[in-house]
């Protein structure tokens, strides 16, 4: 009866430990998880920034050239009006 015992108490020290065992997978794993959803949400909004900021570069491009092509055309305009009004001695 004694031997029983023995046996009983070893098989319930070998649940506690495999059950341990388990429970610390699952934590590394639900751990895991959250860290690579976290880096896949940190990805996610970092390009989103990087595309943003080349959207908003593009645009400021555009409307650098806008500026730079209105200050030609002004600059013809102004060259236009001074050579219409010059004299001719011909």
């Amino acid at each position: 009866m004694v031997d029983w015992f023995r046996y009983g108490k070893g098989e319930l020290r070998k649940q506690a430990i495999e059950s341990e065992a388990v429970e610390l997978a699952r934590k590394r794993f639900e751990d895991r998880e959250a860290r690579l959803l976290r880096i896949k949400q940190e990805r996610a909004q970092k390009m989103a920034r990087r595309k943003q900021v080349l959207k908003n570069k593009t645009a400021q491009q555009e409307r650098i050239q806008a500026s730079i092509q209105r200050a030609e055309n002004r600059n013809r305009s102004n060259l236009e009006v001074q050579g219409n009004g010059e004299r001719d001695d011909t």
